[in-house]
């Protein structure tokens, strides 16, 4: 068995158990495609079968799941993202997702009401306490060191 075929077996298997832990939209695909790849290689190329059986046995699933999870939680983040900034661009805020829909309604009628400016003002009060209270903390541990 040669190293080129060991070393096709590995990226192989690498993408087979990548392709078998994912799943969300497009995984079915990629899943077929490595299949058909390593079904076609099996056939083609002796001591193959082996090399492919070795180079799986060795895959650490636990690390292709953690990543699969990571990729279609990002997937949906940016579907969702997406989908809203259409839904607002064009104006059909019935597709807007519920918690966008009702984030801003409270902000219109905050602002509507004027409860926008009393909240804005009650931050830059405290702001300026906690300003005031660090620079007077600072400058008396300056003088008493």
């Amino acid at each position: 068995m040669t190293t080129s075929i060991q070393k096709q077996a590995a990226r192989d298997a690498e993408q087979y158990a990548r392709a078998y832990m994912s799943y969300g939209e497009g995984a079915g695909n990629s899943r077929k495609l490595i299949y058909g790849t390593v079904q076609y290689k099996i056939a083609t190329l002796p001591g193959y079968e082996d090399a492919f059986r070795a180079a799986s046995a060795r895959q650490n699933m636990a690390k292709f799941a953690k990543e699969a999870e990571r990729s279609n939680r990002n997937r949906s983040i940016n579907t969702a993202v997406s989908r809203n900034a259409r839904a607002i661009a064009t104006g059909r805020y019935e597709n807007v997702s519920p918690l966008l829909y009702m984030g801003g309604a409270a902000v219109y009628f905050a602002h509507r009401y004027d409860v926008d400016k009393k909240v804005v003002e009650k931050v830059r009060e405290k702001y300026r306490k906690l300003k005031n209270r660090y620079r007077k903390d600072n400058v008396h541990d300056i003088t008493s060191v």
